[in-house]
């Protein structure tokens, strides 16, 4: 009984079972339009630094890739796996609310639990008073914490979700803004 009370406490913490996982283009990734498939196969092939750095700059240099150029990672949807010829893998994918087919190097790419894994929840305060607390994450994105008789945090850590989740939070500010961070919002 008490093994499965405590599995009754944790199952929220894991993914759906049978939910897919949710991808994100992670800060200042690499990606390029599907047609340019090729180039996203070169950085994959790419086997040294010095090659990498070759495959990376020819295809910025011809305009086929691009860097995100943003400090918060993207949510994506509808993703593959892909496979290059020598075998290195890469993803393919349609940025939430975009319509275009782009693929990025594996690398470029992570899930949103591997992301919050790796987010330390370290932030820098903004603003703070009576009625409000803004933070910067980071590692990209803040949150917003908005005092009274509830405290409620709104984080926004992945760009494309329609509205930053809303929820009650302890009165401990440190823990609020961390686990916002962190991404535990998500």
């Amino acid at each position: 009984m008490r093994n499965l009370i405590v599995g009754f406490l944790l199952l929220p913490t894991f993914p759906a079972y049978g939910a897919p996982e949710q991808y994100v283009v992670k800060s200042q990734g690499i990606y390029c339009p599907a047609k340019n498939q090729e180039s996203v196969e070169k950085i994959a092939d790419a086997d040294s630094d010095e090659s990498l750095k070759r495959a990376v700059g020819a295809a910025f240099v011809s305009g086929e890739c691009i860097s995100s150029g943003i400090e918060v990672p993207v949510l994506v949807d509808k993703v593959s796996r892909e496979r290059t010829s020598r075998g290195s893998h890469y993803y393919c994918y349609v940025r939430r609310g975009d319509h275009e087919r782009l693929c990025s190097a594996a690398p470029s790419i992570a899930t949103v639990t591997q992301l919050q894994g790796e987010r330390t929840g370290d932030f820098t305060v903004i603003a703070d008073n009576e009625k409000v607390l803004v933070a910067k994450c980071a590692e990209g994105g803040r949150v917003v914490v908005e005092k009274g008789k509830q405290w409620r945090r709104r984080s926004a850590v992945f760009l494309g979700v329609e509205e930053p989740v809303e929820r009650e939070v302890p009165p401990d500010k440190e823990r609020a803004v961390r686990d916002g961070c962190k991404g535990f919002d998500f």
